[in-house]
């Protein structure tokens, strides 16, 4: 399955336009970018929220690091991979699946993502689901009457909204574009739980604790949607930097958010949305490749997928 052209090339366009003129940004002598360039992911959240949550990281980050720091928010997972392509940016907010198609372009590296205060990396999933009132109930239902069916995936860089749930669906014979009726890319977790609801799609791939966040503040009613399958744990989505960058200047990044819930409780706070909520023991936590690997394998295991190079 093929990044769709259009999509790819929009997303791509306005994060790049919005990063200015190309080429390699100014260095001091030993290396470090007078300027952090951090692109800022939102797929799960009203764009006032994501803005405010931005505009906090940044404030915090230029006292941490004593540095200017240019923020690019976007919803599109491809932007931000040619962005670290084009050297654009030194540092993104990524998810997982996106963190493993970018280092097959360029060199980068997960420096944080969120875990326990105990210092393991967190996890979450995936899911199909279905309205409340489909009469889809099972994986079965779904394999027997997949031509009947639309069914909607976030981004083909999703790692919860699409890459998990196209394993799992070829692991049952089903080939997405062959066999639905039809094949829709939303571009946001909150947009396919809210045509899902809406009734204007019969099945759609997002994550697990967006439908739950939704039934906790309201936005979906219990039973408004009915979850058929959940995934395998995934590792939570990574912080991730230029490899090239200086070795003390990545670690003084690293810190910054390490130290961010004492040093900072209210842009602690503010790095989840208010869909998802994180839990009072959460903390970001040192990461590394090697937590991705598993990722790397599922993703080789899928059939037609061009978007990782062997």
């Amino acid at each position: 399955m093929k990044l769709p052209g259009v999509i790819g090339a929009l997303a791509a366009m306005a994060l790049l336009n919005s990063c200015g003129p190309a080429g390699a940004a100014a260095k001091t002598a030993g290396g470090r970018p007078t300027v952090l360039r951090y692109a800022f992911t939102s797929t799960a959240e009203e764009p006032e929220a994501a803005n405010h949550r931005q505009e906090l990281t940044r404030r915090y980050l230029e006292r941490e690091l004593h540095m200017e720091v240019q923020m690019v928010l976007t919803t599109a997972y491809g932007a931000v991979i040619e962005a670290f392509r084009s050297n654009k940016i030194d540092a993104a907010s990524i998810s997982p699946f996106s963190y493993v198609l970018a280092t097959q372009k360029v060199p980068i590296e997960a420096i944080v993502m969120r875990g326990s205060k105990s210092g393991e990396p967190g996890e979450y999933s995936g899911v199909l689901a279905v309205p409340g009132n489909s009469p889809i109930h099972s994986v079965d239902d779904l394999v027997k009457h997949a031509k009947d069916l639309t069914i909607s995936f976030v981004d083909p860089a999703s790692t919860s909204g699409f890459l998990v749930e196209n394993a799992f669906l070829q692991s049952k014979g089903i080939e997405p574009q062959r066999d639905f009726k039809r094949v829709v890319f939303s571009l946001s977790h909150p947009a396919s739980l809210l045509t899902l609801k809406a009734g204007k799609v019969d099945v759609a791939a997002t994550m697990q604790r967006l439908v739950t966040g939704y039934e906790q503040t309201g936005k979906l009613s219990r039973g408004d949607v009915r979850i058929i399958w959940v995934s395998p744990s995934i590792p939570n989505q990574p912080i991730a930097v230029r490899r090239d960058l200086p070795r003390d200047f990545k670690e003084q990044i690293r810190q910054a958010f390490i130290d961010m819930p004492k040093k900072d409780p209210e842009v602690w706070a503010n790095q989840s949305s208010s869909a998802l909520p994180a839990s009072s023991d959460q903390v970001y936590v040192a990461a590394n490749d090697a937590m991705f690997d598993g990722l790397r394998e599922m993703a080789r295991g899928v059939k037609n997928l061009s978007l990782l190079e062997h």
